[in-house]
């Protein structure tokens, strides 16, 4: 409360003015490249809504992840993951990347299996984002099924971009480097345009073992002939990389006592990486190339009929490496790193892994036949198998590349009627998804093969209960830009997730007043989903097709008091399909369903008011969001052995808070604006679990009951608040100044760990609160004869030390170590330092 106070005390105070230097206030404008788009619009859609502008996210985006841009924005919170390049995750309203529709031009790309958007697939959208609209809560978009979160609609440069050609240069902390070339050709008298965009960037990290590098490209292709009631519109974008990551929960502790070894700043430790060959080299990198190409067709059929149609394909290759064999000492995985033993004959001095040490043992350990197709050859193993050595004493590890690749092809289309008082639509939305998931060795290190056991029914028909291995011989280059193995043998898994979606949606929105506006939507969805599993028991590698459906309804209504003021009220359900892991609890060894597979249910209810004059906006919301009809499913042995399955249902969790947002341009020079969002997002009750014995296939008498009432929502803060100002000194130079808070973090767990099976379990913990100040500077000039543009930013000035995530919940203990309250045995990571970029935009 007393934060929410001050806020009100700061907005109070901005708004006593003198006249105003304005005579009209700039509102951001979304720029389309197609019907199939959905837009708010300021008072008349009832939605909370931001837009963030292009020129913003030109100027602040920088070196920064995309996500990043949006962190001023109200109910949304960034963390920067493990600190590799693109690794950001973006909360809104206390739901993860999961529950938050991430759209492209209108198109989806949540990943169809587990929700997640991978921002490192999507480098590029940084420097063509022509605007990005944030809806929050129910949304204004006619998906089949809407997001619990929100949406986050990225519109990139249309093709119609009046004309132009530039170069973009960059470079920023931890020799990050970029250069970007673009072109837009503007309509030519035929009605086509094109505008076309290419970049590369490579940097070190920011995080210690962080390299990457990468490509992005773009094109769009439009046709509007003269005097026809058609629009065309073809466009590709994709963002080919690879980067080093930081990943597999590094403990408090570690960065603390391991930390100073690698560097000044304890917050870059990584125990992920070493030098191999004479360059960096680590057991975590990831690697993708995710191109989206989209067909756009506008047909105005009549002067109040439209019809709008886009069609997309992505075909994603990619994936991430990690290590593979009986050497467990190289990686920690989450746990203290003193725990094993001899661990350190695998480091050098500064806490990296000696990947010649690594080397040496693979050679040493290696199991080496004596006849046969691999007579003399130096085979590392990981399990056991006919005729093979003892595993324990075969101390080898590779890395491996898991394969996470797709073909995704889509389709949206609209119809649309205007009458005189009334708006109509109705839309289909088909998706066909296949996701391919195989592992094969990246690097032997020293093997020259390594025996993969994965082949369950190659058994030895004289010893069925035996296994004989596939020797694997051949290497894949963990690189987007090499074929990936998927002809070759598998290592660790192989199974190809398929998902089809089905969807129909309607609105009808009455809008015969100025002053009043009302919409209904409503929409119904089938997903099917199957898996193909290539390691599992004959005589069938298919599952069975499992069919789920979904649907929502929504409506809300918007009233304009007078010209300053409005108000608005949207209230809907949603009842949303789960993802392939709510049907398949281990989708990657065999088709075990889940025991009950439930659409989850989503009411949500919101009211808001929006004051706008000359030179201010300003907006303010309250909402409630409940998250229910949710299961869990959770795995244990009995004492006989036996497998068992729990399965928690009825899961409930509340998301409420108030949002407040205003621009205020008190003189021509100077922009001040503001932001906070007070959330309150808990779990609100306890719920039971049911157990099954897999082994027996029948119910058991095992039962649990899982205390979580009042348990807050973690991994992103439940309160934030931004003030920043933009000071126009002449007509060529600007400086901006940011200062954002972040409170009521508190710590992400997992709903069904045992911890909550105890009543008098204290809940999630509280992180550090944390404050950042951003400085931003703008120059315009011409430069070599043209019109230039030079642009500096500082994020994190001060250099604020402060934790953004903890993956684990573990409570202050008595007598155990603290670092600013927090127990030192957490898995966390840090948010970056003081980073910097320096960009120069030559306009030809």
């Amino acid at each position: 409360m007393k934060k929410l106070i001050l806020f009100i005390i700061i907005l109070s105070a901005n708004l006593y003015s003198q006249e105003p230097a304005l005579d009209s206030i700039a509102l951001a404008e979304v720029t389309v490249s197609s019907k199939v788009i959905d837009v708010a619009i300021e008072r008349k859609t009832p939605v909370a809504f931001t837009t963030v502008s292009g020129q913003e996210i030109a100027i602040k985006g920088g070196n920064l992840d995309l996500p990043e841009v949006l962190k001023r924005v109200p109910g949304i919170y960034i963390d920067q993951d493990n600190g590799g390049y693109g690794d950001s995750n973006i909360n809104l309203r206390g739901f993860g990347r999961t529950n938050t529709t991430i759209m492209i031009n209108g198109q989806p790309v949540n990943d169809m299996e587990n929700g997640v958007v991978y921002w490192s697939n999507w480098m590029g959208v940084i420097d063509i984002a022509s605007s990005i609209q944030i809806q929050r809560g129910l949304s204004a978009k006619s998906l089949a099924v809407p997001s619990v979160g929100g949406v986050i609609s990225i519109n990139t440069r249309s093709a119609e971009a009046k004309p132009g050609s530039g170069v973009r240069m960059l470079y920023g902390n931890d020799n990050y480097q970029k250069i970007t070339a673009y072109t837009n050709t503007g309509v030519n008298e035929n009605g086509w345009s094109s505008s076309w965009l290419m970049g590369f960037w490579q940097g070190d990290g920011w995080r210690n073992g962080t390299k990457g590098e990468g490509m992005t490209y773009a094109f769009s292709v439009g046709y509007t002939p003269r005097g026809g009631n058609h629009e065309f519109n073809f466009s590709g974008l994709g963002a080919a990389q690879w980067h080093h990551q930081g990943w597999f929960y590094t403990e408090l502790q570690d960065f603390i006592k391991y930390g100073p070894v690698q560097g000044d700043d304890f917050r870059k430790f990584n125990l992920q990486y070493g030098e191999y060959k004479g360059e960096e080299f680590s057991f975590a990198r990831n690697y993708y190339n995710k191109p989206l190409f989209t067909a756009n067709w506008d047909w105005q059929i009549a002067p109040n009929v439209q019809l709008a149609t886009s069609l997309y394909m992505s075909a994603g290759r990619g994936g991430g490496t990690g290590d593979q064999g009986r050497n467990g000492s190289l990686l920690r995985w989450g746990r203290n790193f003193d725990s094993y033993e001899n661990g350190s004959d695998f480091r050098r001095n500064d806490m990296t892994i000696d990947f010649d040490a690594v080397v040496a043992q693979n050679i040493a350990g290696a199991y080496v036949p004596e006849d046969g197709p691999f007579a003399g050859m130096k085979i590392g193993v990981r399990n056991s198998f006919d005729g093979g050595p003892n595993v324990y004493d075969a101390m080898t590890t590779v890395r491996h590349a898991s394969d996470n690749s797709h073909n995704w092809f889509g389709g949206i289309s609209k119809i649309k009627i205007d009458s005189d008082n009334f708006r109509y639509e109705l839309g289909v939305d088909l998706r066909s998804y296949a996701g391919i998931h195989r592992r094969v060795v990246s690097d032997f290190l020293g093997l020259d093969g390594f025996a993969s056991t994965i082949d369950r029914y190659a058994h030895n028909p004289e010893n069925p209960s035996g296994r004989v291995p596939v020797i694997l011989t051949e290497s894949y280059e963990s690189s987007p830009w090499e074929r990936i193995g998927r002809e070759n043998n598998p290592l660790g898994r192989y199974y190809v997730g398929y998902v089809k979606w089905a969807g129909v949606n309607g609105l009808i929105e009455y809008t015969g007043s100025e002053r009043f506006s009302a919409v209904l939507q409503a929409g119904t969805s089938s997903q099917k989903y199957w898996l193909e599993n290539y390691a599992s028991a004959p005589p069938s590698n298919s599952s069975r097709k499992v069919t789920v459906d979904g649907g929502y309804i929504k409506g809300g209504a918007n009233f304009n008091i007078d010209d300053k003021s409005n108000v608005f009220v949207n209230l809907g359900q949603i009842k949303k399909p789960p993802l392939v892991e709510g049907v398949f609890v281990n989708e990657n060894t065999d088709y075990t369903e889940a025991e009950t597979i439930t659409t989850e249910k989503i009411t949500s209810f919101e009211i808001g008011y929006g004051f706008i004059s000359k030179n201010f906006i300003g907006k303010a919301n309250f909402y409630s969001t409940k998250w229910g009809d949710r299961n869990f499913t959770d795995f244990e042995r009995n004492d006989a052995g036996d497998q068992i399955i729990i399965t928690y249902e009825d899961v409930e969790q509340v998301h409420s808070g108030l949002e407040v947002e205003f621009q205020w341009y008190p003189t021509y020079w100077l922009k001040i604006k503001g932001m906070g969002s007070f959330g309150d997002w808990k779990f609100n009750k306890n719920f039971n679990g049911t157990a099954f014995n897999q082994d027996t296939n029948q119910s058991t008498t095992t039962s649990r009951t899982l205390y979580l009432d009042g348990a807050k929502i973690g991994n992103a803060a439940q309160t934030t608040m931004y003030l920043g100002a933009d000071f126009k000194i002449n007509r060529d130079l600007s400086f901006d100044i940011d200062f954002q808070t972040f409170d009521d973090l508190y710590a992400g767990f997992s709903a069904d760990s045992s911890y909550f099976e105890d009543p008098s379990n204290q809940g999630s913990f509280e992180l550090p609160s944390y404050s950042l100040v951003d400085l931003g500077l703008s120059f315009q000039t011409r430069l070599f004869g043209y019109d230039a543009r030079i642009r500096a930013n500082v994020n994190n000035l001060f250099d604020e030390e402060y934790i953004s995530v903890s993956r684990s919940n573990r409570h202050p203990e008595a007598g155990g170590d603290l670092w600013r309250g927090v127990n030192t045995r957490n898995s966390v990571y840090f948010g970056r330092g003081t980073s910097w970029n320096l960009g120069l935009n030559l306009i030809f």
